[in-house]
């Protein structure tokens, strides 16, 4: 092997270990990526999640509403009809939202 030989050699090694370096810093940096929009989407599972036990209270409590106010007196027929105008919507909203998120999944 002549000097030049060698000399290309060392330098094609040395090339070889800076492009190594640089993928593993690349791959570094895409795992830190990743793992950050993956901490993202947990937040947005979680705010999705206390959405649905939030509308669930809702429901809950405008169920227990209604029958109170059908408890009360005739004359509040109109309030308890509303009431249940809203529980549908929100039910519907419920189950269209719980659509889409097995959807997605």
């Amino acid at each position: 092997m002549t000097d030049f030989e060698k000399a290309e050699f060392w330098e094609a090694l040395g090339r070889l270990y800076n492009s190594s370096v640089a993928i593993k810093e690349a791959t570094e940096a895409l795992a830190r990526n990743a793992e950050e929009r993956a901490g993202i989407a947990r937040s947005h599972e979680n705010r999705l999640d206390r959405a649905e036990v939030l509308v669930e209270a809702l429901l809950e409590d405008m169920r227990r509403h209604r029958l109170s106010l059908a408890k009360i007196d005739e004359t509040s027929k109109e309030a308890g009809e509303l009431s249940e105008t809203v529980e549908k919507r929100l039910e519907e909203a419920l189950k269209e939202w719980r659509r889409h998120r097995e959807g997605s999944n």
